[in-house]
């Protein structure tokens, strides 16, 4: 079987008590402010019996104690955290 990544997409949220709101998976019960899942499908064996998709599912927490902001992942993921338009960069 070959997977191949087609698809990443987010969930988010504002808390991390609710379910619903954040990840859509928790880590020692507790749900997270972001968690993104890159869906793969496999490309070669088409056979029902067969795995068809793959997600790998990546969770993000934020710690904002350093104080220090800037990067460019610190702008996308605020962007991200906080708005629900596109993001251009």
């Amino acid at each position: 079987m070959i997977f191949t990544p087609k698809q990443i997409h987010f969930h988010k949220g504002t808390t991390t008590s609710l379910k619903g709101d954040g990840s859509e998976h928790t880590f020692s019960n507790k749900y997270y402010p972001l968690e993104m899942h890159i869906v793969h499908m496999n490309e070669i064996d088409k056979d029902e019996e067969k795995f068809i998709a793959a997600v790998v599912g990546i969770i993000f927490d934020v710690d904002n104690s350093s104080g220090f902001t800037g990067s460019f992942a610190d702008i996308f993921f605020e962007k991200l955290l906080t708005t629900n338009e596109e993001i251009d960069f």
